[in-house]
């Protein structure tokens, strides 16, 4: 298959409308590509990128259609229009927990005042209005108090005590409690945005509150809000607030939250404010912080505007995303001298690139990803005021369920990072093609659309047109971490396993015959210390590289070593690999220091050897469970 990248621009004022088709319910199909071209032209934004494909110079978008758009496609019959998935995805506030906020030093998550500060901000959202207002998101949008998908199945925690300022109470203080209840305490009136609260409201007094007790301020104006008698170390520690300007909501969200700010400290709503905030709007390639350095905490950065696509599973964020084991293993950060995790290791593409460091997170969030079921009678469940919890069958440990609520719960209390919505997202392609899957989880941008996606007349002959609203970052599978980065490497290389695209709960047999998990006294060598089992995988054997030599484990061995051993992004994933031995060409044992309802998957997913190098070596690259977008 050959690549093309184009990059093209377009008007983003307004959208042209056209009429939709329903999109046919389209099976995958266990067959090659039809086509031997795969072009991804590249656009400013997704309004740009609906222009084109209305007007045929795209065959298969990669974002999901704002509901205006959707509902206002009126007069031409040649787009289809997807039933609505919800998405696993989730879109937050995020926190540089490594450097100074206003004179407070972070401390990696611990320290006092930190939290005070995320607290006080997690007021200034009114998420329900949020995604009811914003446009491009209205209609199709939840509002989300928790760092995954409502869709992966684990129940909210119950948000009303998480304030110890001011605790909430009412219906909506219970296990399953719908998003926004949170850091919550009156409907916004709003100011720029319907969304903010207003001078003087609660929710505005609530966070000038926080940041009272921050230090921040000696005291608040008693009408306003406004804070009196601002510290000094304020104004010689602002904060760099990094909004994605190529995501229309998340600007809104950056410039509203900016302002917000900036009238706490100033009592006029600006976005940006000298001395304290400064606002900087950046597509995804001007955010520095995906970048992290092997040897220092670089604090090019405060807050970001951040989002995630391919959560499939709730320990997707929870665990691969804020467990201290996948910051950048810097020495003087790491254990027992420091707060991080000393399994982590220096890298230049940080899953955790917001340097949590919590030992009781790490703790809770470790048992939820090793425990030894899923769930049993007596986990949470929604409409509980108080919550249960339950331990797998003939065993002490707390099932997944019950220690993801409780990781979650932690995660609240402390707003480590304020999630704020998840999608609930429809796609749009040209009516010319058949047998176009859409991803239950991901939309169009997945590895099954160009694989089985065929047209007896398409533009350019051989060529599948997938539009991405913006660039990728890094094709480097060490580096790699956006949502378009993986969006061109799973089109490309394969996995041992994959999710099935109709029901995302279900593992496919991909590039193997079978995989058993055999105990160490079966193994028949002495594993490496620590191991607790064992995963054998029997690889197919009519699989080639492009000079016709046979993949074989060898080539899985050498991915996985220097996938975890150089931090990569992706290498999160394999996180309880101990060690890798070859057993024949066609057998690999994957040895694991944990066993839990998601390891399989994470061993699994892993999209590696990018091909031959000068005829003689592999290279390897991989996909993590849960992408940055």
């Amino acid at each position: 298959m050959a690549i093309s990248f184009a990059t093209l621009s377009g008007p983003t004022a307004s959208v042209p409308t056209a009429h939709a088709l329903q999109a046919p319910a389209e099976s995958w199909y266990p067959a090659g590509p039809a086509f031997n071209n795969y072009v991804t032209p590249f656009f400013s934004d997704e309004n740009a990128e609906f222009n084109c494909l209305q007007t045929g110079c795209v065959d298969l978008t990669d974002w999901p259609l704002s509901p205006t758009l959707v509902s206002g496609l009126l007069s031409s019959p040649n787009i289809y229009i997807t039933n609505p998935i919800s998405a696993k995805e989730y879109f937050e506030l995020e926190f540089h927990l490594g450097t100074n906020f206003w004179g407070c030093p972070m401390t990696f998550g611990n320290s006092a005042c930190g939290k005070d500060i995320r607290q006080g901000i997690a007021h200034l959202v009114d998420k329900t209005i949020f995604t009811t207002s914003q446009g491009d998101i209205a209609g199709a949008a939840i509002p989300n108090d928790n760092p995954y998908p409502p869709s992966t199945g684990l129940p909210a925690p119950n948000p009303c005590n998480w304030d110890p300022l001011f605790p909430q109470t009412g219906s909506s203080c219970t296990v399953g409690a719908l998003g926004g209840t949170s850091y919550h305490r009156a409907v916004a009136t709003g100011v720029n945005y319907p969304w903010q609260p207003a001078l003087g409201s609660p929710d505005f007094c609530a966070a000038a509150s926080h940041f009272v007790n921050a230090g921040l301020a000696s005291g608040k104006n008693p009408t306003t809000c406004v804070l009196t008698g601002i510290a000094p170390g304020v104004t010689t520690n602002p904060i760099q607030f990094f909004a994605r300007s190529d995501s229309s909501p998340r600007l809104e969200l950056g410039d509203g939250v900016g302002q917000e700010l900036c009238a706490l400290f100033t009592g006029s709503f600006t976005t940006g404010c000298s001395s304290y905030v400064s606002v900087e709007p950046v597509p995804i390639t001007g955010f520095p912080g995906f970048i992290t350095s092997p040897s220092s905490v670089q604090a090019t950065w405060n807050m970001y505007t951040a989002g995630f696509i391919n959560v499939l599973t709730f320990d997707s964020g929870l665990f691969f995303g804020y467990n201290s084991q996948f910051v950048s293993g810097i020495p003087s950060i790491q254990a027992p001298t420091g707060p991080c995790s000393a399994q982590s290791v220096p890298s230049y593409s940080a899953g955790n690139y917001m340097y949590l460091c919590s030992s009781s997170y790490d703790s809770i969030s470790t048992q939820m990803e090793f425990s030894p079921c899923l769930n049993a009678p007596g986990d949470p469940t929604t409409g509980q005021t108080t919550p249960t919890f339950a331990n797998c069958q003939n065993s002490s440990q707390l099932t997944a369920t019950s220690a993801g609520y409780k990781t979650a719960d932690l995660f609240g209390q402390n707003a480590y990072t304020i999630p704020i919505w998840s999608g609930r997202n429809q796609y749009g392609y040209l009516s010319n093609w058949q047998r176009v899957v859409l991803h239950q989880g991901n939309g169009l941008l997945n590895y099954f659309a160009p694989l089985n996606a065929y047209s007896t007349n398409p533009a350019q002959p051989q060529t599948i047109r997938q539009g991405f609203k913006q660039l990728t970052q890094s094709l480097n599978p060490y580096i790699a971490s956006s949502f378009w980065d993986f969006g061109i490497i799973s089109n490309i290389w394969d996995s041992l396993n994959m999710v099935n695209p109709e029901a995302n709960g279900q593992l496919i047999d991909w590039m193997t015959l079978g995989t058993t998990v055999i105990p160490n006294q079966q193994l028949g060598y002495v594993p490496p210390a620590g191991t607790i089992a064992t995963y054998r995988f029997a690889l197919r054997s009519d699989i080639y590289w492009q000079d016709r030599t046979r993949l074989t484990a060898w080539d899985v061995a050498f991915t996985y070593l220097t996938l975890k051993a150089t931090g990569a992004f992706q290498g999160a994933q394999l996180a309880p690999m101990t060690g890798v031995k070859v057993i024949s060409s066609s057998q690999i044992d994957v040895n694991v220091n944990g066993n839990g309802p998601f390891t399989r998957l994470a061993l699994t997913q892993p999209r590696w050897n990018l091909g031959r190098q000068r005829g003689d070596r592999k290279c390897p690259r991989q996909m993590h469970v849960r992408r940055s977008s």
